[in-house]
């Protein structure tokens, strides 16, 4: 599948099936458009696990999927709801700074329940 018509096919997602998570980002960064903003491999990775949603695939493939949405996601909330890019909320070493860190597990964690709980019943892909 091209990368525009998952772009399309994301976008149409985010405002039916997808709207619980839409309102749970734009409230944890603080910006209605935040999903609009997203990088395109976040964007696949959120249609892939939708996809995994609907067939089966093996139980670690999915928690990964999941694990690297929730992170993803959460990372860059994160830095829209600070006014940062993602690369300043990490020191040198690659840990968050202290002042982010409670933040992050926070957003983590709800985005990871909420994903848990979407609805796909409805998705035509």
């Amino acid at each position: 599948m091209k990368v525009k018509r998952i772009k399309e096919w994301i976008n149409h997602w985010w405002n039916t099936d997808g709207k619980d998570l839409v309102d749970l980002l734009s409230e944890l960064s603080g910006d209605g458009t935040f999903h609009k903003k997203l990088h395109t491999t976040d964007l696949i990775n959120v249609y892939n696990f939708v996809k995994s949603c609907k067939v089966q695939i093996d139980r670690d493939s999915e928690s990964f999927l999941l694990k690297e949405i929730s992170g993803e996601l959460a990372e860059q909330a994160l830095a829209t709801k600070n006014g940062v890019t993602p690369d300043e909320l990490f020191d040198a070493d690659g840990c968050f700074y202290a002042q982010y860190q409670d933040d992050f597990n926070r957003f983590y964690d709800r985005i990871e329940e909420q994903m848990n709980h979407l609805n796909f019943n409805q998705l035509n892909h």
